[in-house]
């Protein structure tokens, strides 16, 4: 089971290092990455299908959240992602893609 606190601390790392100090976008990335973690724990400690986890509450905030940064999905595109300048400088300092979606942060 992955512990939140560990990963937590990771992500605290992540965002210091790119350098993003806009609360509001620390607290929205936080959020997804907390929703990700019971995701995760769905799939590989409880044993739930991919399918099923797609249903849950925790995925489903996850992804509307997600829209926010990366405007991935039906309601925004990038220029209209309310955090995409943090989004871009965090993703651009820590070698990960700016366009994914939480299927892709869960792989």
């Amino acid at each position: 089971m992955a512990n939140w606190l560990d990963i937590k601390n990771e992500y605290e790392v992540m965002i210091e290092k790119s350098g993003v100090t806009n609360p509001e976008f620390i607290k929205t990335f936080m959020t997804i990455a907390r929703r990700l973690n019971t995701c995760r724990n769905l799939l590989y400690v409880g044993g739930y299908s991919w399918e099923y986890m797609t249903y849950t509450k925790p995925f489903n905030e996850a992804s509307d959240l997600m829209q926010l940064l990366n405007g991935h999905g039906y309601l925004y595109n990038k220029k209209e992602a309310k955090f995409w300048n943090e989004w871009k400088q965090f993703a651009d300092a820590n070698g990960w893609v700016d366009d994914g979606n939480v299927g892709d942060w869960l792989a």
